[in-house]
C-alpha cells in the first residue's frame, strides 16, 4: 500500500502497477510522492498512451501517510 510506505517495496508496487493498473492508480503514483512510484507512473503512463501535465493533481494517497 502505499499509505504505508514500507521501505524496499517500490519495486513491487510498480510491478503491480504494470500488470494490473489503471489510470487512477497511476495518477496515485504519480502524486504519492515517492520519487520511485512517480516513475513507475510515467512509465504506466507511457505505455498505455498517455500524457501527464503538471498541475495541483491529486492526493489520494502519500508515501506513508495515511
Amino acid at each position: 500500500s502505499i499509505k504505508l510506505g514500507l521501505p524496499d517495496s517500490a519495486r513491487q508496487l510498480n510491478d503491480l502497477l504494470m500488470r494490473h493498473g489503471s489510470k487512477s492508480m497511476a495518477e496515485d503514483y504519480l502524486n504519492s510522492g515517492s520519487r520511485q512510484l512517480a516513475d513507475g507512473g510515467r512509465a504506466w503512463a507511457s505505455a498505455h498512451g498517455y500524457r501527464i501535465n503538471t498541475g495541483p493533481g491529486s492526493h489520494r494517497s502519500s508515501w506513508g501517510r495515511f
